[in-house]
């Protein structure tokens, strides 16, 4: 967000959106070798603001069936944003659907491929 527009927001300078820095931690996780392609649900919670120019990590926790991730200052001591990957089907319960399951609303497929700073 532009400086003069995040200041109309209450913001000291330029901020990076929060649904950018979503879509950028989840553009890193995608690349991860442990991702799995399939239909997923994802959630989150925007905490503090990015100021920009910045530097911030991204870390995460894997599972079967969720990875939880944050995007952290550079410090790694107060989180900008906080979330969870869910992927509707594991290879314990597969998808069922006759037709496939490609069709799942929210469904997102991503080639297969823990920490980044």
């Amino acid at each position: 967000m532009h400086a003069t527009t995040a200041r109309a927001f209450g913001f000291p300078k330029a901020i990076a959106h929060g649904m950018w820095s979503k879509a950028q931690a989840l553009a890193m996780l995608e690349q991860q070798k442990d991702w799995r392609p399939g239909p997923v649900r994802i959630s989150c919670q925007f905490k503090k603001p990015l100021l920009l120019p910045g530097t911030a990590q991204l870390n995460w926790r894997t599972g079967e069936s969720e990875w939880d991730f944050q995007l952290l200052n550079a410090q790694g001591n107060a989180p900008h944003l906080s979330g969870r990957i869910e992927w509707l089907y594991t290879k314990s319960q597969p998808c069922s659907d006759p037709d496939g399951c490609s069709g799942v609303q929210g469904a997102r497929e991503a080639p297969a491929t823990g920490r980044v700073k």
